[in-house]
Parts: C-alpha cells; structure tokens; sequence
C-alpha cells in the first residue's frame, strides 16, 4: 500500500453518518433481499480484511491478490432512488471502462507498427522524386521542309513527289540537351550523303545549310532525309542510318551514341 492509498482508507474510516448526503438512505431502501445479501456480504469481507490489516504491525502493509478472494469481481449496481428535494452528487461523464482503453491502446499500436514498416520499406526520398517526376528525353528532334518552286513556297508533305524545278528549305527544332545534329540524305542502294553536321549547344532552331535551298545531285527516286542528334561526334554515318531506319519503331535498338532522330521521305522524279 502506497500513502495515496493509506489516505483514502482514512477519510473511508472517518465518514460519520451526518457526512452523507440523504439520497443513500433512498438508494439501501430500493434494494430488495438479494442485492442487499450481497452487498453486506461485501461489507463483511472487507470489514474482516480491515480487521487483519489494523492487526498487522509493519509499517506498510502488503496484501495480496488471494486476500481479495470471495469478493465481488463485477461492479454492484446501486439504483437510486428520485427524490426530488434532496440534492445529488455526480459527474459530468461516466468514466471510461479498461475494455475501451485496451481497445484504443491496440489500435494505437498497430498503427504504429504499421507506419513503421511503411518508412523500413520505403524507398529513399531521392528514389520516389524520381519515380514521381515524369522521363523526359534527352532530346527531341522534329525535321521540317517547305518546297521552293520558282517564286513559290508550300509546306512540305512527306511522301510527296518532286521534280526537277523543286528545292527543299530543311530546319530542324531542337529540344532538350544539345549534342551532335547531324541530317543524311539516303537512298537505297547508295551511300548516305551528309548534308549538314554540327554542334548544337542549346535547344532552338537550327536552319539547314545556313537557310540556302537543297537538291539532290540525283533525282533518284524515293529519298530519306533523316536528323540526327548524338552524344558523341560519329564517321560512320551510313552505319548509323542503317541502325536506325533498320528499327525505325524501336528506338531502344538503335546506335549507341544516338539521343534523337527524326525523318521523311519523298520522291524525287
């Protein structure tokens, strides 16, 4: 027994009869034989407890969980009787059972414990930025072309057929990281020709031949013309067309030093 308790035992032992408020008298009249059997019983237990406690001369009295066998375990229920002139003590909430507590106290923990293994298996902080920020390429290419024929200027169309009086104004927009740029001008069965081939530093436009028309040597037919921006300065250029235009829809097999490409063809007649 600690001295909090001591000293609750004391005010229970110095009540006196006038210290009550009226409205037990009420309550122990309601209560019919059994209820009151039980409760006195109690009374008897806890009385005799008394009596072995004041017998003891140690200082701080130990008791035990078998000095409490043959009481009560669940909470006695005392109505009370409505007196409409005596005044009643009582509180504004009903303290709350142990059951709910645990309830609450288990919840708590697996929560916790959930969040735990939540941040242990997490992926670093730098990992899910990456993962929450969308791949942007390197760099993007888009090859454009206007026809020149005499005095007249039209949009290029891709698979279009041109003649002897055409030329071609070629640009290409450069987007993200800069690298190598490259434009060939391929026809099967020959050797890609280079038509420009230089280092972009920044994104822009980049005007072809310095804005000067184009014409092939040869109207050969069908022709590709074909940008490409690489990471590293290339020789091989008709390795690299081949490389491509070989996986035009996989850009994942292309060439190696590769970053971009972009193309169309048309028919020279």
């Amino acid at each position: 027994m600690n001295a909090r308790a001591l000293d609750g035992l004391d005010r229970l032992l110095a009540l006196n009869y006038e210290d009550l408020d009226g409205w037990e008298a009420d309550a122990a009249d309601s209560l019919d034989d059994l209820e009151r059997a039980e409760i006195e019983a109690d009374d008897r237990a806890l009385r005799d407890l008394l009596t072995v406690w004041n017998a003891i001369d140690e200082p701080t009295p130990q008791i035990t969980a078998a000095d409490l066998v043959g009481l009560a375990q669940d909470p006695v229920v005392v109505p009370v009787a409505k007196s409409p002139v005596r005044h009643r003590r009582r509180k504004d909430a009903a303290a709350p059972g142990w059951a709910p507590l645990a309830a609450l106290a288990a919840c708590l923990a697996v929560l916790v414990f959930g969040a735990y293994q939540l941040k242990l298996n997490a992926p670093p902080a730098d990992v899910r930025m990456k993962a929450l920020t969308p791949t942007v390429p390197a760099a993007e290419l888009d090859l454009q072309f206007s026809v020149e024929t005499g005095a007249v200027v039209a949009a290029g169309q891709a698979g279009a057929n041109l003649g002897a009086k055409d030329r071609l104004a070629l640009r290409v927009d450069v987007v993200g990281d800069g690298g190598w740029l490259y434009l060939f001008e391929a026809v099967d069965g020959q050797e890609p020709v280079a038509i420009e081939s230089r280092f972009v530093a920044a994104p822009g436009t980049v005007e072809i031949g310095g804005g000067q028309v184009w014409q092939p040597d040869t109207l050969a037919g069908e022709t590709t013309y074909l940008a490409v921006m690489t990471s590293e300065e290339v020789d091989a250029a008709n390795v690299l067309v081949a490389g491509i235009l070989s996986a035009a829809e996989r850009p994942d097999r292309w060439p190696r030093p590769v970053l971009a490409a972009d193309w169309f063809a048309v028919h020279w007649e």
